[in-house]
């Protein structure tokens, strides 16, 4: 959902825990808007995180520093099996806490032998993509044939 979907629910008050994930959402910056709106309305946020090591790391990077946070999503099965086959992120939990990775950009880096797998499958997407001359990037449910 946009953060304009979510001001609609906000407003209404349907939703006492609002969650969110950066991967989907449009990124960093936009989940950070997301949570500020959440924070004005007095609700916790919470940061949906069952994809890859970027995400993970975005997720902390991101909890570390909004108010609102209520967890972090996060599966121990991923993080203790082929996130290290995909990146030299090491996650340990210290203290029930998920550490803040460190390091240049998000603190992690995709594995070069990872990304030179033969079966590995890459999808790019050509063209303008939905997010052309909308308000909201990835704003899908304003496209009717879509929903």
């Amino acid at each position: 959902m946009t953060r304009w979907q979510m001001r609609e629910w906000m407003e209404k008050h349907v939703a006492p825990i609002l969650m969110t994930d950066p991967v989907w959402n449009g990124g960093i910056a936009e989940t950070r808007k997301i949570a500020a709106l959440a924070e004005t309305y007095g609700v916790p946020l919470v940061l949906h995180n069952v994809a890859g090591p970027i995400c993970h790391a975005a997720c902390m990077h991101l909890g570390a520093h909004i108010p609102n946070l209520f967890f972090v999503e996060s599966v121990r099965a991923f993080y203790q099996t082929y996130f290290p086959i995909l990146s030299t992120l090491a996650v340990t939990v210290a203290d029930g806490h998920l550490p803040v990775p460190d390091g240049p950009g998000l603190g992690v880096t995709l594995r070069e032998e990872a990304l030179a797998r033969p079966d590995l499958t890459r999808q790019l997407s050509d063209g303008d993509g939905l997010a052309q001359g909308r308000r909201a990037m990835g704003d899908h449910w304003a496209v009717e044939e879509i929903r």
